[in-house]
């Protein structure tokens, strides 16, 4: 059995599957054979030992500067600053969108990337201490934040919505995405 399933699952690699839709499909199967050894309807699972392909990591991409000036040129300021402030300083898009007003340090020219916006709202960091961290901002880029927070208070969401009707709500990923980030 176990040959049969290693069988079965290098079938799909011949047809060039994609790794990462095998492995999925891996981990489903064994999951259910688990659960029918558990169940005492199998004796041995036949998922065992299977060889599947190695997913390959592709190096990450990165703007060239004059990529991300002709994004920065097609957004309306605040999502210019937003972007802005993400090319230069790494965060990803739940530290940008879940940042708030008092994470904020310009005096030492630093933000702290201590809280994420989810599809559940804000939340503090729960992954590790590595991700509640210090982050230095280049003195153009906290220039232009300055710009963007002088009139928000302390306790204030730095990046939300700013549709009419619906300004000040947290960003969604999703909309913000097909709204904003693709028509740029």
């Amino acid at each position: 059995p176990r040959m049969a399933s290693q069988t079965w699952f290098r079938s799909p690699m011949e047809k060039c599957a994609q790794a990462t839709a095998l492995k999925r499909a891996y981990k489903l199967s064994a999951s259910l054979v688990r659960a029918a050894v558990d169940d005492d309807i199998l004796a041995v699972s036949p998922c065992r030992n299977i060889d599947l392909p190695a997913i390959a990591v592709k190096p990450p991409q990165w703007f060239t500067l004059d990529q991300a000036q002709s994004i920065l040129d097609e957004l309306p300021t605040p999502w210019r600053t937003m972007c802005l402030l993400g090319f230069y300083t790494g965060l990803r898009w739940g530290e940008l969108s879940g940042l708030y007003r008092h994470g904020i340090d310009q005096r030492r020219s630093r933000l702290f990337a201590v809280e994420v916006n989810t599809k559940s709202g804000i939340k503090e960091y729960p992954k590790s201490s590595k991700s509640r961290r210090e982050v230095p901002l280049p003195p153009h880029v906290l220039e232009t934040l300055e710009r963007h927070i002088h009139r928000l208070e302390r306790d204030a969401v730095v990046f939300t919505t700013i549709t009419k009707c619906r300004a000040g709500r947290l960003l969604s990923d999703s909309n913000w995405r097909t709204q904003t980030w693709w028509p740029a």
